[in-house]
């Protein structure tokens, strides 16, 4: 059958021509700043107004002094841009960088600016389309002034949301592009978690056994709790020494998958409470 004009458009996304769309939004979306009654309004791009009213007070502008600077030392430039064909780290690289600068100028608005061109509202819908069509999505961690592009995970989202903050973030930072293949950091976290949840092993254990017994014996058996790669530690497991880093990080992953569902199980068991009380009011 003949795919209309919206199939067609929605199947064939050429990487290079939506990030080169996307950054040719960037430049050409001007800020208007007022003026004085009697004088003309000052038309300034995006990053212009961004580096002048918001990036000196930017918690994590690091120690970067401008945007041009940041961009420098990210490794952005006109030249990577217009050879990336696909949706990698250094995509998102941009697009993080790209979203920021937005956050940045958000911030600003009600202060500075009463106009921007359309260009800036077709900056970001692109931006949320080509994430949305590779999976990924935005997070803002507001006390840190730090927006990350992380894999859609609705479970840790879920949890992320019934947690504390820093607990939260240790659960979102999981899904971002930069740990994949980084096996140390995803076991800080998994460390950090798991400590949240141990206070709750026994309750676990009463709603899910088997995932309590398989969980910790994970835990326990995988150079997480315990040091299981030393031939010398009591606690040895050749297997596990001997183990590729990939499949060792697979197995990493998987360990978040539980605890995030064993925090999901024990969120519920109030929920199921509640439910109870209102079958017998039924």
């Amino acid at each position: 059958m003949r795919k209309n004009i919206f199939e067609i458009l929605s199947e064939n996304l050429d990487v290079n021509k939506e990030i080169k769309t996307i950054w040719h939004l960037l430049k050409s979306t001007t800020v208007f700043i007022q003026a004085g009654l009697y004088e003309p309004d000052e038309r300034i791009s995006l990053l212009e107004f961004v580096n002048i009213y918001s990036f000196n007070d930017w918690k994590a502008r690091n120690r970067c002094i401008s945007t041009v600077d940041m961009m420098e030392r990210l490794g952005i430039s006109e030249k990577k841009i217009n050879v990336m064909s696909e949706f990698t780290n250094d995509t998102i690289i941009l697009l993080e960088f790209i979203m920021n600068m937005i956050i940045l100028y958000d911030r600003k608005i009600t202060s500075y600016v009463y106009k921007v061109t359309s260009d800036y509202f077709l900056l970001n819908e692109n931006i949320s389309i080509l994430l949305e069509h590779f999976g990924y999505r935005a997070h803002y961690f507001e006390d840190e002034e730090q927006l990350v592009i992380i894999e859609k995970d609705p479970a840790a989202i879920s949890v992320a949301e019934i947690s504390e903050s820093d607990i939260a973030k240790r659960i979102i930072q999981y899904n971002h592009y930069a740990l994949k293949g980084n096996i140390e950091i995803k076991k800080e976290i998994i460390i950090a978690l798991e400590k949240v949840l141990e206070p709750q092993r026994n309750e676990l254990k009463n709603i899910c056994p088997i995932l309590e017994a398989d969980l910790y014996c994970l835990l326990n058996n995988m150079n997480i709790r315990h040091n299981n790669i030393e031939p010398s530690d009591k606690n040895y497991r050749s297997i596990v020494a001997n183990m590729e880093p990939a499949e060792l990080e697979k197995w990493y992953d998987d360990i978040y998958q539980m605890i995030l569902l064993s925090k999901l199980l024990l969120d519920n068991k109030n929920r199921q409470l509640k439910i109870k009380e209102l079958k017998n009011i039924f």
